[in-house]
């Protein structure tokens, strides 16, 4: 019996907007929670900027790793609602716990060790070396709150109670804009190496609030649904699901950290477009990525049934959204790329380049849209390896070859590592949609043997 508040057989586009708002708004407040901290530490200087990228370029592989693995709870928790399982989620929830505090603890040990090598050579010369490690732990300690709460997130989401997940994420969203207000106001008068200091510790408590308040809000939800313990098992399956998409989430960070790096090699106004460009198509992947965690929930529930009549309506109703959600997207930063440069920067030069970029970018939208749905559906049947390997094959072995060649041999500048991008997500896309549809058929005829 289905215990949450979930309507498994609500219609298609009600059941959508019910999933999908507070999904929408977790997601987008946690996008604006790193927006938030970017644009205080701006106001510390160049150093300071430099130290906070020289952090965040190993939090956040170690991030979309752990996030990417625990994330198999989602899949589990759909199909046991699904199927009427709602007493072995506990289970599958401590051990998906267990799994996070395990990572945080390896990859902890690891970006300490990362930073140790990397500010020994990097550090900004108006920047202690000791304060640059002290920033790093505080940051890196975050791995704790964010598999955590990711996984309590995630449970909530599923069971229908995603709101509740939201207003925790909006709520610190604000708490740190307040924080940061007094951290770094004149009144104070802190050095800058103090607000550095003292903004993290602020940000790594919020996260700890956050992480606490959603797992007890998991507490109550599961108060008399099965026992809780640690199950081999569990824990196997749980992996099984998560580690594939983990490695996605690490393979396409490291395909656009490579981009950037590239990018320094062609000019000030290049590195600066792509980077304002990397910045709003981050923003804009939000949309994307609430409907692949929304195809995987769904799909998930009708799957936990072996339900595939049902599976394909589901599928097709999502397609639906994919395609005129790609196509809305695409038609406005065309009409508006011009506002949207100049809303970023007044620089003539920046611009022209920044506009012929934001060109690919409206360009790639559909095979983004569709990349993401896909391989939120594969995740929906409990299979992510597929997913895993399409975007590891489009992005590294047809994406970085077509942008290196593009934009050093046929001279794109840093338009051709887009079109790259352009190129290995049509090459992803593509791959996972034939297999999806072959995974359907495979589906069905299982289905038709059982009756």
């Amino acid at each position: 019996m289905n215990n949450y508040k979930v309507d498994l057989y609500m219609p298609s586009y009600k059941a959508l907007s019910n999933l999908g708002a507070p999904i929408f708004l977790s997601l987008g407040s946690a996008t604006v929670m790193s927006t938030i901290s970017g644009i205080f530490l701006a106001r510390l200087g160049t150093d300071y900027i430099a130290a906070a990228g020289i952090v965040m370029i190993i939090f956040s592989v170690a991030v979309v790793f752990i996030v990417g693995v625990v994330g198999g709870i989602e899949y589990w928790t759909a199909s046991f609602i699904g199927s009427g399982r709602e007493s072995d989620i506990p289970t599958y929830f401590l051990t998906a716990c267990g799994i996070s505090l395990f990572l945080s603890s390896v990859f902890l040990i690891l970006s300490v060790a990362a930073l140790s090598y990397m500010a020994v050579r990097f550090t900004p010369t108006g920047l202690s070396f000791e304060m640059l490690i002290k920033y790093g732990y505080l940051t890196f300690f975050g791995y704790f709150a964010i598999g955590l709460q990711t996984v309590g997130r995630q449970i909530l989401q599923i069971m229908g109670k995603g709101r509740s997940v939201s207003l925790i994420i909006c709520l610190g969203c604000v708490l740190l804009i307040f924080v940061y207000s007094f951290i770094f106001s004149n009144y104070i008068g802190l050095p800058a190496e103090s607000k550095l200091y003292y903004s993290a510790i602020a940000l790594l408590v919020i996260r700890i609030i956050m992480a606490g308040s959603t797992l007890v809000l998991v507490h109550r939800s599961m108060k008399d649904v099965g026992k809780r313990k640690l199950s081999s098992s569990a824990f196997i399956d749980i992996l099984r699901v998560g580690v594939p998409f983990g490695m996605m989430g690490v393979l396409e960070v490291g395909v656009f950290s490579l981009y950037a790096y590239l990018a320094t090699f062609m000019g000030t106004a290049s590195l600066a477009a792509h980077h304002i460009a990397t910045s709003f198509v981050t923003a804009v992947f939000v949309l994307p990525s609430t409907l692949g965690v929304l195809s995987t929930i769904w799909i998930g529930y009708a799957f936990g049934r072996r339900d595939f009549p049902d599976i394909l309506v589901r599928y097709k109703a999502l397609e639906r959204l994919a395609f005129w959600g790609a196509v809305s997207i695409t038609v406005l930063i065309i009409v508006f790329r011009e506002a949207i440069g100049s809303f970023w920067t007044d620089d003539p030069v920046v611009l022209e380049v920044l506009l012929s970029v934001l060109f690919v970018a409206a360009a790639f939208q559909m095979f983004d849209w569709f990349n993401i749905f896909l391989a939120g559906c594969f995740r929906g049947l409990g299979n992510t390896a597929i997913p895993a390997l399409a975007n590891a094959l489009g992005h590294w072995a047809v994406g970085v070859p077509s942008a290196v060649i593009l934009s050093s041999y046929f001279d794109f500048g840093v338009s051709g590592l887009w079109w790259g991008v352009l190129i290995g997500l049509l090459f992803s896309s593509g791959l996972a949609f034939v297999l999806f549809n072959r995974e359907l058929r495979r589906i069905n005829s299982f289905t038709a043997i059982a009756l």
